[in-house]
Formats: C-alpha cells, structure tokens, sequence
C-alpha cells in the first residue's frame, strides 16, 4: 500500500465515523500485506512507526512500516530467527529475541548503525521483551528455574532479578506508562487451566487480578497510555471466539473488538492512545498481517 493510498483511506475512515456520530465505526487498517506471517507489533516513542517481525524473507526477521503504511524496510537479516521486538523508550534502539547464538537471547539493535549487541542469553522458548519507560529496565519472561515467571534485567548492569514465583506460569509482561507495573497473563489462579491477567506492583511486590473467566483464556495484554486500561486478547475454543477486548481497570467495563478474524492476537495500544495495532489472520488466509483499528472510537458508549 502506498502512502498516498493509506492517507486516502485513513481520511474517508475518519469521515465515515464522524458522519455517523460514532454510532457507525469505520473498518480496521491493513496496515501490512503479505502471504507470510507478520506479528508483535511495536510502536515508535513518537507513534509514527511500527517495529514488527515477519517471515516473509523465509525465516523471522524484524521490519519497520510507517503508521499511514507503504513499503515496510528490513531492519534485521540473519539466518538464525528474530523475533518479538521492543522499542526503547528513546526511540534510537530496540530489543529482541533470536536463537543467533544458538540458544535463545535478547539482543539491543541499533537503528541508525544496525549493530546489534547480545544482552543475555536464555534458553527459553519464548522471551517477549518489554522496555521500561525509563530506560533502565527490560522485562521478560524465562524458564531460566524450570517454570514460566517474571524477570527483568538491568540494561546497563546486566543484572537480572526475579520478579515472579509461582507454580504456574507467567508470561508476556508489559509496562505501565509510569513504568511501576507490569501487566502479564498467567494460569496462577485457574490451577494450570486457563489464563487470566494480573497487574504486578513493582514497588510493593503485589499482583492484583484484571480478569477471572475460568472458562476461556485472556492473553497477550498491552497497557493503554493512560494506564487506566489493558487490552488483550480473549479465546473460547469451545465457543470458537477469538476477539481483543478492552478492560477498564477501574470499574471492570469491557468492549470487545476485532472478532472477525480466523486468529487475533498480540495488541499494542499507540502512545497517543488513538490506535491500537495488532496481527491477525483472516479464516482463508494462510498468515497474518498487521492491522490498526481506532481506539478513540471504541472508547465510544
């Protein structure tokens, strides 16, 4: 898609709502296209680019695309898989994990110079790595001590500390914007059945329930700007539902969204609190693209 084309499109969406007064909301914004598999989202501090990983050159590699949409540019070309990237919150950096050394690590990329330097290695499948907000930090998860829990690990010490413990796991922490907490899904309260999110204060070391659905699982969360809100994905297999749903943190209002999708998943809400991004496969494509729907609108009664 052409930039000129996405800003066409972005602005008949934009009439398209408001002419209906908000009772009509516009369609979501593919914002990539590709036969492959595209996924984690991850917005630039100034909300202008996203960071994704996508397999269209034949294995994970990590690319950027503008916000209005055009042609996405490789930021990441290596044999081993890149994958689940992360933006610093100064915007000259990003983090991510890939098997280059063999075992699974996370690695710090630079933008303008493409270097890339190992900040830890851990042999753990799946790492998903959030940046701090301040710049200090980089959580994630590992099975560093048998299970799935909490970590995060000090970006100029490289000291890693422990942040959860329990015999269940605990996956994909994300920050609050103030950077006192982490938001993750977890099974801790279902016995191992389903997933359910929690809120971790960092200061005080207390984890707080967002959700408690023992029938279906709520995965995948993202802070919203405000922090007054979480998004995150919600599966019911036995019903076959996959939608995204929006959780105030406050009062326990939900809205749900994106439930026209084959699979929906890994939700990252804009800085500006005006989009959320996420990737999702149609029931007859064979990937996934990353897509943008409005989040001003669905804060709409």
């Amino acid at each position: 898609m052409s930039s000129i084309l996405a800003l066409t499109l972005l602005a008949s969406l934009g009439a398209l709502a408001t002419a209906s007064g908000g009772a009509l909301r516009a369609e979501p914004i593919r914002l990539t296209s590709d036969p492959a598999e595209d996924r984690s989202p991850s917005w630039s501090p100034d909300g202008e680019q996203l960071l994704f990983a996508s397999e269209r050159d034949g294995d994970f590699e990590l690319y950027v695309v503008d916000r209005e949409g055009g042609e996405a540019r490789r930021l990441t070309e290596h044999p081993a898989s890149d994958r689940s990237p992360a933006w610093s919150p100064d915007g000259q950096r990003f983090v991510f994990e890939s098997d280059r050394e063999g075992p699974n690590g996370l690695w710090i990329q630079e933008i303008s110079s493409g270097e890339a330097t190992l900040l830890l290695v851990d042999p753990s499948p799946e790492l998903v790595p959030d940046w701090s907000p301040d710049g200090d930090w980089i959580a994630f998860t590992s099975e560093r001590d048998g299970n799935p829990e909490l970590y995060r690990i000090s970006v100029a010490s490289r000291e890693v500390e422990r942040l959860t413990d329990n015999e269940h796991r605990d996956l994909w922490p994300r920050y609050s914007p103030t950077g006192d907490r982490l938001v993750f899904f977890s099974r801790r309260a279902t016995e191992g059945r389903s997933d359910d999110l929690f809120v971790l204060d960092l200061d005080s070391g207390s984890i707080s329930a967002v959700t408690e659905h023992p029938t279906h699982h709520d995965f995948v969360p993202d802070f919203s700007p405000d922090g007054n809100r979480v998004v995150a994905g919600m599966s019911d297999r036995e019903a076959g539902q996959r939608e995204l749903v929006i959780h105030h943190l406050t009062d326990g209002v939900i809205r749900r969204f994106a439930d026209g999708y084959h699979r929906v998943f890994h939700p990252a809400w804009s800085p500006d609190g005006r989009w959320i991004a996420y990737a999702a496969r149609t029931a007859d494509g064979e990937g996934a693209d990353i897509y943008l729907d409005s989040a001003t609108e669905l804060a709409r009664p």
